[in-house]
C-alpha cells in the first residue's frame, strides 16, 4: 500500500503539483490530523492561515484526484504502521519528524517541493545566483579592497563584514559591523551569538551590520540619495540587510564571498537591484 502523508495547512498550486505527480501511483493522501500537529508547537502557535484538516479534505476530495482522502490521528497512525504502508512524503521537518517517530523500516520517498517555509529551509544557506558571475573591473576590485581593509577593524572574531557605498563613481561611505553600545560588549557581557550556530536566529545579536552603519551614514550625513548607487559588501547580506538595501534604492549590490539565506537574494531582485559578484587577483590584498 503506497500512500502520501503530508502537513497541509492551506491549499495552493504547489500542493495541487504534488498531489497530480503521484495520484495515479498511490493508494491514498493522508492528512495531519490534530493528533499529529499537536505534536508541534510551532504548528499550533504559529499558523494562523492554517485551516482545518476537515475542510482542507473535503476541498481536496472536489478536485477528484484520489481514491481516498482522510485525515490521519493516531488510530490511523497504528493502522498503517500495522498494513506496512510506503510513504511519500514532503520533505519538510515535521514529516521527517512523523515518518521517523512511526516509520521506521517502511519505505520512504521524500519530495523536494517547496510548499511553505520550515526550520530547515529557513535556515537553509543557499548558492547565489548574481547577474553577473564576476565583474573584474579595476574600480570593483579598488573599492572591494578597501572594504576588506575596513574589515580588518572588526574586534569581533566572529565576524567581519565591511561595507562601502559608492554613488557617481566616489566613495561617500565606508564601514564595519561592530558591536553595541560598545566595540567590546561582546568581550565585556559575553556574545549572545555564543548560544548558536551560524546563520541561526540572526536577529539576536548586539552586533550592527555593515550595511546598517554605512547606509545610516549617508542618510545622517545627507550626503547623495541612495537611489541609483551601489553598495559593496565583503559577505552577501543577510535578510533584513537584504530588505534595506532593497529599500534604499541601490541600484547594485557587488559581494566577494557568502551564501544566501531565506529570501535575501529575492527580495534584492524583485527591486531590479543587479547582484555583482566581485573576484580579486589577489585575494589576501588589503587596501590602505
Amino acid at each position: 500500500m503506497r500512500v502520501i502523508l503530508a502537513y497541509v495547512p492551506v491549499l495552493h498550486a504547489g500542493y495541487r503539483q504534488l498531489f497530480e505527480q503521484y495520484a495515479a501511483s498511490v493508494d491514498e493522501l493522508c492528512i495531519f490530523g490534530p493528533d499529529l500537529i499537536g505534536e508541534f508547537d510551532h504548528l499550533q502557535r504559529k499558523d494562523p492561515r492554517a485551516l482545518r484538516p476537515e475542510d482542507v479534505k473535503a476541498a481536496i476530495e472536489g478536485w477528484g484526484l484520489f481514491k481516498r482522502v482522510r485525515v490521519v490521528n493516531h488510530p490511523e497512525v497504528r493502522e498503517l504502521q500495522a498494513r506496512g504502508v510506503s510513504l511519500i512524503l514532503p520533505f519538510e521537518d515535521e514529516t521527517q519528524a512523523v515518518a521517523e517517530r512511526y516509520f521506521k523500516g517502511h519505505p520512504k520517498h521524500y519530495d523536494p517541493i517547496f510548499l511553505r517555509w520550515d526550520k530547515s529551509r529557513t535556515l537553509e544557506q543557499k548558492a547565489i545566483e548574481p547577474d553577473r558571475i564576476i565583474s573584474r573591473l579595476a574600480f570593483d576590485r579598488k573599492v572591494m579592497g578597501i572594504a576588506l581593509t575596513e574589515s580588518e577593524r572588526v574586534p569581533d572574531w566572529y565576524r567581519q563584514v565591511a561595507a562601502v557605498v559608492v554613488a557617481h563613481s566616489e566613495i561617500v561611505a565606508v564601514g564595519h559591523n561592530t558591536h553595541r553600545p560598545s566595540p567590546q560588549s561582546a568581550y565585556i557581557l559575553g556574545s549572545p551569538r555564543a548560544f548558536f550556530k551560524k546563520g541561526a536566529w540572526i536577529e539576536l545579536t548586539t552586533d550592527d551590520h555593515a550595511e546598517p552603519i554605512v547606509i545610516g551614514a549617508v542618510a545622517r550625513e545627507a550626503k547623495v540619495p541612495l537611489k541609483g548607487a551601489s553598495i559593496y559588501v565583503t559577505t552577501f547580506p543577510c535578510p533584513p540587510c537584504a530588505k534595506l538595501i532593497a529599500d534604499c534604492g541601490f541600484a547594485r549590490c557587488y559581494y566577494l564571498e557568502g551564501y544566501a539565506m531565506l529570501d535575501g537574494e529575492s527580495v534584492m531582485r524583485d527591486k531590479g537591484i543587479e547582484i555583482i559578484k566581485v573576484e580579486l587577483e589577489n585575494p589576501s590584498a588589503r587596501i590602505s
